[in-house]
């Protein structure tokens, strides 16, 4: 049974991590200190590492002997490429959606449109990011 529990906090290290990273709680360029995100998160410095080293082979670490890890920064090229991608994505994803719409649907996508136009004129770009994720 301890080594189905020790998976479970290397899973749970793992999506936490992860999650911070995708969310933008860890910043690309920062150091990521087993110690420290072992008291952030309450898991074992164990777990922690191995979630680093699963991070580093997804391409969200990187890590250098004696110098430790930290959250990767992407090139120019690469935030490109991924942007691109999106859009494409996004696109077909919108297509189909649009035929599906419900007037409910559409009439909250308006709201949401309003409150992030009135985001971007207040220059809230935060703000207007975050409804874009409703």
């Amino acid at each position: 049974m301890p080594a189905l529990e020790k998976a479970t906090e290397v899973q749970q290290a793992y999506q936490r991590l992860r999650e911070a990273i995708l969310q933008g709680e860890l910043l690309p360029g920062q150091r990521l200190v087993e110690k420290e995100l072992s008291e952030r998160f309450g898991l074992g410095r164990a777990a922690i590492r191995t979630a680093l080293a699963k991070l580093e082979q997804d391409g969200l670490v990187e890590s250098e002997p004696y110098r430790g890890a930290w959250v990767r920064v992407i090139t120019e090229e690469e935030a490109v490429e991924i942007l691109e991608a999106r859009m494409a994505l996004e696109c077909l994803a919108v297509r189909h959606a649009a035929r599906k719409a419900t007037p409910e649907a559409i009439a909250r996508l308006r709201q949401i449109h309003a409150q992030m136009e009135a985001r971007f004129r207040e220059g809230d770009l935060l703000g207007m990011s975050e409804l874009n994720s409703l």
